[in-house]
């Protein structure tokens, strides 16, 4: 393959380095992958903005004409899915979403937040025999983003980056 692309995947594998192996593998000598990962500044306002997300969700909920909209319809309404796939809900519950799930595949967000660090990505990629030739800081944005729009634009004024992307070689190739 001349390009391997990932955008936001990598973080969610349980086998990471078995699938960087491959991307090596299968990538030519003079081929070019690239990974988009989420980094810490993500991490940090996804956790901070969690609770303020949730507030808004409820009180749009209590203030909608349309609830059935804020409860997530008619089960009836419900589409019948593969085994792969899971309706969305945009139901938002206390009880269930008291604390947020961690983004991939990390257990604590501790872990997830040392994890995304620059210095992580770095070794994990040279451990599997792949060279950083270039590394570059995408736009900031975060999972509640459409929420709060002033929050983005102020982030990109002030030159925040939420995902990195890695453009990688083979080690050993200039």
């Amino acid at each position: 393959m001349d390009l391997i692309f990932s955008n936001s995947l990598i973080e969610h594998l349980p086998n990471l380095d078995r699938c960087l192996r491959e991307c090596g593998r299968v990538v030519r000598q003079d081929g070019f992958i690239v990974h988009v990962v989420p980094n810490r500044t993500w991490k940090i306002f996804n956790l901070l903005l969690y609770y303020p997300f949730g507030i808004k969700v409820l009180l749009a909920g209590l203030f909608s004409k349309n609830k059935s909209q804020w409860t997530g319809g008619p089960r009836s309404a419900q589409t019948e899915l593969d085994s792969n796939l899971q309706p969305v809900s945009k139901k938002f519950s206390i009880r269930k979403n008291f604390l947020p799930k961690t983004h991939g595949i990390s257990r604590t967000h501790i872990n997830e937040f040392m994890s995304w660090g620059h210095k992580y990505w770095m070794r994990t990629f040279e451990k599997n025999c792949l060279e950083v030739v270039r590394m570059v800081r995408l736009p900031f944005y975060f999972g509640w983003g459409y929420n709060f729009r002033f929050l983005i634009r102020l982030g990109n004024w002030v030159g925040l980056s939420s995902c990195t992307a890695y453009v990688l070689k083979k080690a050993g190739n200039k």
